[in-house]
Order: structure tokens, then C-alpha cells, then sequence
């Protein structure tokens, strides 16, 4: 799995990330592809857009810290469902997307998933954990909206769903397409946080609208969207999560962690 490459410049986590938004970013990943084959293996693609968690210091430069435009990062330029930033003072203060912000960012990532087809990616998955900009969506923890893409279940859940059956719609009939979700904020039980948040309940009822969008498989993971998310320290916990999705969606989707 080739992780977390962007569908736009302003949707990476940080500089030095890699994107899917030119075609002459084609080629480079052609090259993988080709190597990857060479091996006899298969090869999937993750498409992401950071959300309110871009622009960002690499890791191994600096702990949560913003990337200023004296770095190449572009914290004027951070968009998320709501100005609502993940650790404020540390991470950028982000802009509440417009409607034809949306628009754009739809388009953006059904070409971006035209291109993996044409680099020879064997898989698609749509990133939508870890508080990125389609998990922010999902979460009335980061999603404060009041128009069709905030507020209601139905209306959090509007742009994933969109994107997945744009993205299944554009790819050959038969590519198989992933999702990746954090079945929770992990935020039920997080001393100091108050209010609504992401549950396994709202997972459990997603799973189902997703196949019916076209997708294939679940990869369950949970978590990144606050940092009061408290994480239960058990070997396989998000196994748990997958296993209590799968037994409500049944064969309708394949499930995994």
C-alpha cells in the first residue's frame, strides 16, 4: 500500500509528501507500480487529503508543529469542514470549506484516482481516518456545519459517500476500491471531552451505504480525529472494531484491521 498521497498540494500532511494531482506525477509511480509487479505482487494506492492536519512539520523534523510557508508549507491555505483547528497554537488555525470548495475537491480526487489507473494501481483506498479532511467530515467533533454536509448523520456522511461512488464510477468495473475508517474517535469515555463525536454505532450504519456505493472492503482502524481520544491498551483493539462491523454488514462487504 502506497499511503496517504494527496489529491491536491494543499491536502498533504506535510512538504514532503507525495500527491496524485498532475499527470506528471504519473510516471514516477508507474515506476513503482512496475517494480512492485516485477516482484509478482499487487499494489494499492491510498488517496488522501489532510484536512485541518495539513501543513504540518515531517515527523522526523519536529513534533506537531506547523509548517510555515518559510518550510514550503501553506498555513493560510488549510481548509476543513469547520474552522476548528486540531491542536490550536500547535497545528494551523484552518478555513471552513465552501460549497465549491466541495466541488473542487471532488473532481480533485476522481482524477487523482484516473491517474492511479493509468500508473497501473492495482487497488484504490479512499482515506477516510485519523482526523483527515473525509473523517473531519464524519465527526460532529469537527464537523460544527449547518448546510447539507454538516449537522444530520446523513448530511456528516454526504461527502464520503459521494466521493466513493465518483471514485467507483471512475475506475475500471472490477478494480476493487478500499475505505479507510476509524470506527471511532475513541472519544465515549475520554475524561474532559464533552459533546458528540464518531462511534462504532455511526460506523455499524455507514458500512452498509458504502457497499451500496460500490466499495469492497472496510480497512478498520480508529482514532486521530481529537487529541482527548483515549485508546483502550489492549492487544488487537481494533480488531474488535472490525469484528463488530462485519457481523452487522454480513456479506455485503468484506472487513478487515
Amino acid at each position: 500500500m502506497v499511503e496517504a498521497t494527496a489529491v491536491v498540494p494543499e491536502g498533504r500532511i506535510t512538504p514532503e509528501d507525495s500527491g496524485l494531482w498532475a499527470d506528471s506525477q504519473i510516471a514516477p509511480l508507474a515506476a513503482t507500480v512496475e517494480f512492485a509487479h516485477s516482484q509478482n505482487q499487487k499494489i494499492a494506492i491510498q488517496l488522501a487529503h489532510a484536512g485541518r492536519k495539513a501543513s504540518t512539520v515531517a515527523p522526523w523534523l519536529s513534533s506537531g508543529a506547523t509548517a510555515t510557508e518559510a518550510v514550503g508549507g501553506w498555513p493560510e491555505n488549510v481548509l476543513a469542514p469547520s474552522a476548528i483547528s486540531f491542536s490550536p497554537g500547535n497545528f494551523p488555525d484552518p478555513k471552513a470549506m465552501t460549497l465549491q470548495q466541495i466541488e473542487e475537491f471532488k473532481v480533485a480526487f476522481v482524477e487523482a484516482a484516473k491517474r492511479a489507473v493509468k500508473a497501473g494501481i492495482d487497488v484504490i483506498e479512499i482515506h477516510n481516518a485519523h482526523g483527515y479532511l473525509l473523517h473531519e467530515f464524519l465527526s460532529p467533533a469537527s464537523n460544527v456545519r449547518t448546510d447539507a454536509y454538516g449537522g444530520s448523520f446523513e448530511n456528516r456522511t454526504r461527502l464520503t459517500l459521494e466521493v466513493a461512488k465518483a471514485v467507483r464510477a471512475a475506475i475500471p468495473e472490477g478494480m476493487p476500491l478500499f475505505v479507510r475508517i476509524s470506527a471511532s474517535d475513541n472519544l465515549e469515555n475520554a475524561p474532559g471531552f464533552k459533546g458528540e463525536s464518531w462511534t462504532l454505532a455511526d460506523s455499524i450504519k455507514l458500512a452498509p451505504l458504502l457497499a451500496e456505493a460500490g466499495v469492497d472492503l472496510l480497512d478498520v482502524s480508529s482514532g486521530g480525529n481529537h487529541l482527548s481520544q483515549k485508546i483502550a491498551p489492549v492487544p488487537g483493539y481494533q480488531a474488535e472494531f472490525a469484528k463488530a462491523i462485519k457481523k452487522a454488514v454480513g456479506d455485503k462487504l468484506a472487513v478487515g484491521a
